[in-house]
């Protein structure tokens, strides 16, 4: 359902070199040129069946060629072309981890055979976590999905504040309920209190007189 079916005519470019790498392609029908741009001489010839950019749907941490396209796609003549778009992938496999960790793991065994992948020193491929960070993720959002995900964290920091709020004002009224009973105690004792205290500081002086 998220396969898109485009018609390109001849000498029609579905991608350039150097252009960022978001959609992959299947050749439904007609034939598909590989060209290197900076030299023009074609690198091979996509047919029926034939996919190209496969590795574009997925962001694999550690791939050599990063986001660019390293050679142009031209159609030779009326090409019927099915094209698969990286945010709608993206957005997919974030419903199924499971596949999305199976996918990510073939895609680097794909750029490792073809010596594309960062490797250790022993040649073999690093361990990384392929989850996407939030600013990788936002990449991937429409204007309105990210709308409703500001939305939703707002509304989670409402969320919060009124909770701090509420926990705030019991630990007050607490409090407040703690020092007026403490004023109470010092009400009703005040004669004593002060009686102490003053026989606590004749005490005292005395004490030191008989000191010296």
């Amino acid at each position: 359902m998220l396969v898109k079916q485009q018609v390109y005519s001849p000498n029609d470019y579905l991608c350039r070199k150097n252009e960022k790498a978001k959609e992959m392609f299947i050749v439904k029908k007609g034939l598909l040129a590989v060209i290197d741009d900076d030299t023009g001489v074609e690198l091979d010839s996509l047919k029926e069946g034939h996919t190209f950019g496969e590795l574009s749907i997925v962001q694999v941490k550690g791939n050599i060629l990063g986001d660019r396209r390293s050679v142009s796609l031209r159609s030779v003549g009326y090409s019927d072309v099915y094209v698969l778009h990286q945010d709608d992938v993206t957005r997919l496999l974030q419903e199924y981890p499971e596949e999305r960790v199976r996918l990510m793991e073939n895609a680097r065994r794909m750029l490792h055979s073809r010596g594309l992948l960062e490797t250790n020193e022993l040649g073999e491929m690093c361990e990384t976590d392929d989850g996407l960070d939030d600013e990788a993720m936002l990449e991937f959002l429409s204007v309105d999905e990210q709308l409703n995900r500001l939305e939703n964290i707002i509304d989670s920091i409402d969320t919060d504040l009124a909770n701090m709020i509420t926990s705030f004002s019991y630990n007050s009224v607490a409090y407040k309920k703690r020092v007026t009973a403490l004023e109470n105690i010092f009400n009703s004792n005040k004669k004593r209190i002060r009686g102490d205290l003053y026989n606590g500081i004749l005490k005292t002086d005395y004490d030191d007189r008989m000191m010296f």
